[in-house]
């Protein structure tokens, strides 16, 4: 069984969205997909879509501490 989760974020370059991905991968999840709107004066919201295999889980508490306190959605 396959789970999947989006996260957004919001940022001006792409090092915030690079960060997130290793920390995604680090915890089993794979990129899959992505889109990103243009908020305009060099910000942007990327989506990143994300899945793993159901067994692969980290708590609730892990995935906070990695992303400053923001569930993933």
């Amino acid at each position: 069984m396959i789970e999947y989760k989006v996260r957004a974020i919001e940022t001006g370059g792409t090092g915030d969205v690079e960060k997130v991905c290793n920390d995604a991968g680090n915890v089993g999840w794979r990129l899959v997909s992505t889109n990103v709107l243009d908020l305009g004066a060099l910000r942007t919201r990327a989506y990143l879509f994300v899945e793993r295999e159901a067994g692969q889980r980290e708590t609730q508490d892990t995935w906070r501490m990695q992303h400053g306190g923001q569930d993933a959605g």
